[in-house]
């Protein structure tokens, strides 16, 4: 079955190095289940109020807050603007990482690759296999 999480409470000024009290938490349902064991499939990261000279993000997944447990590595995508607002866009990622775990929480930290953005949404998309 596949589910999906989401994140919008805003984060500003993320700049070209992750930041440890800049973080997005997602939670993974893995309801009465002891452990969750899944993949998780993709990755939507929403920026607005982008700089004009940052073209990319990139992102690391963690199971713990301090952003050392790594789940996805540093992994980097172009931001796609919109086609009358440039100042907004999305970064997409498609994981197809396979996870078992008994924490329901993932973090996500983020960088610019130039200037800074603000976070305004992520959404992850997972399928739980047992």
């Amino acid at each position: 079955m596949k589910l999906r999480t989401e994140n919008n409470t805003p984060i500003s000024a993320i700049s070209a190095s992750m930041d440890v009290t800049k973080y997005i938490e997602l939670n993974i349902d893995i309801d009465y289940k002891k452990t969750f064991t899944g993949e998780l499939l993709n990755l939507w990261i929403k920026a607005t109020s982008i700089h004009a000279s940052t073209s990319a993000i990139t992102m690391r997944i963690t199971s713990d807050q301090a952003g050392d447990e790594i789940i996805v590595p540093d992994t980097t995508s172009a931001i796609s603007s919109g086609l009358t607002t440039t100042s907004s866009g999305y970064a997409v990622w498609r994981l197809q990482t396979n996870w078992s775990s008994n924490i329901e929480k993932l973090f996500i930290f983020l960088a610019a690759d130039h200037g800074t953005f603000n976070f305004e949404e992520a959404i992850l998309v997972y399928e739980v296999i047992r």
